[in-house]
């Protein structure tokens, strides 16, 4: 009840509406370093996997504290 949905409905929409124009700089950025991936390519993957696995065991677990202090 503290944030209204009609606080976020104008700029989410916009963002939605316009969603593909924010990723055509990152994808023409990564098509610019194929050889980059080529060589080095697994170890991205890995590390981006890895980076994602820890962000979201850290925020379940911060979630599930703050969920217990809540009650």
């Amino acid at each position: 009840g503290v944030l209204r949905i009609e606080w976020f409905e104008i700029g989410g929409g916009f963002l939605t509406k316009h969603l593909a124009f924010f990723f055509v700089p990152v994808t023409v950025g990564v098509m610019g370093f194929g050889a980059t991936f080529a060589r080095a390519g697994v170890g991205i993957v890995v590390a981006l996997f890895v980076s994602t696995v820890i962000g979201l065991i850290v925020a379940g677990v911060t979630t599930e504290q703050l969920a217990r202090r809540r009650r």
